[in-house]
């Protein structure tokens, strides 16, 4: 048996050894378990994932926006060329935004990228509305493509390069940004009550170029968009579409239990209708929201508020620098 002294002292060293193992674990508990204290990278301690999250406003936060970060609307004009044209609109697409167009038809059923049904007159030109057509303006519903094709260009003055750009169609543009890996685009419907043949037409050249998976399809009208989601559903078209919202005198604003129902990727809410608490009813329907078209900071810093998931503006190289 061994004496009480002996035991007294191989206990201390138990005790002692106990200890040192439940500081280790500790300290491991401090630096490995609990993310971000022990990045080199964020000296304050902040987890990881809180981190991220301000990293960039609402998008990767409420995961609704996907795999857009920015939209162009109608290419944006930072890098020089007329809005809505084949080189802005390839020039966005090209440096990683999304780019945003318009589709009309002519009365003899081309499907052409063009802002309004009223082509812009000389004496209303300038960088918003870059196109003048010569004898104009015209309904682009109303005149031939042969018409549109040769009397309208844009401004030289709009271009960087001081060249002038034809109206582009919506086959020509969309074999352009098919062919650059990954890009996506958002075409808006604007005629209020398009015709099956034009629905038709726009589908096919979505299939064509096999964009169907990168394309958002966008309209003022819930019944236009209602009517495309049918036909696409029929070809099989994985699309996305956006409702384009703007307060209109004399009727209300759909209600989001209303827009769940639609079938809706997501809404686009003009800037002056845009509130934290509609978004956020709206992001409880599943809804991604965008706002537009927002080109300065303070309109940027007004949808961060709010918490949107993205601003389709035409500025997206500045609002890209300008993101956290």
């Amino acid at each position: 048996m061994e004496s009480p002294g002996r035991l007294l002292s191989r206990s201390r060293l138990l005790l002692a050894g106990v200890a040192v193992l439940l500081v280790a674990v500790a300290l491991y508990a401090l630096i490995v378990l609990i993310p971000g204290l022990g990045d080199d990278g964020d000296q304050a301690g902040t987890p990881a994932s809180a981190s991220t999250a301000t990293a960039t406003p609402a998008v990767s936060s409420a995961g609704l926006a996907g795999s857009i970060a920015v939209l162009a609307h109608q290419g944006g004009w930072e890098d020089g060329y007329p809005l809505e044209t084949l080189p802005a609109l390839v020039a966005a697409a090209e440096s990683g935004a999304t780019v945003e167009t318009d589709v009309h038809w002519t009365s003899d059923g081309v499907a052409i990228l063009v802002h309004d049904e009223r082509t812009t007159a000389a004496s209303e030109a300038g960088p918003d509305h870059p196109m003048v057509c010569q004898g104009g303006p015209y309904t682009v519903s109303k005149t031939s493509w042969d018409v549109l094709r040769t009397r309208c260009r844009t401004l030289a003055s709009a271009s960087k390069d001081g060249r002038t750009y034809a109206i582009p169609t919506l086959n020509a543009a969309l074999k352009k940004i098919a062919a650059i890996p990954d890009a996506q685009i958002v075409v808006e419907m604007k005629p209020e009550h398009p015709s099956d043949a034009q629905i038709r037409e726009y589908l096919a050249t979505i299939a064509k170029y096999k964009l169907a998976g990168r394309t958002i399809s966008s309209s003022f009208y819930p019944d236009a968009l209602a009517k495309i989601k049918a036909l696409a559903a029929q070809d099989q078209l994985p699309l996305r579409f956006l409702l384009m919202m703007r307060p209109i005198a004399g009727q209300n604003l759909p209600t989001p239990d209303e827009l769940s129902d639609q079938g809706l990727w997501g809404v686009a809410l003009r800037t002056d209708i845009v509130t934290r608490s509609n978004i956020s009813s709206l992001h409880a329907k599943k809804l991604a929201v965008v706002v537009w078209t927002a080109n300065t900071v303070e309109q940027w810093n007004a949808a961060k508020q709010a918490e949107a998931d993205l601003v389709l503006t035409d500025k997206p190289n500045a609002y890209r620098a300008w993101l956290p």
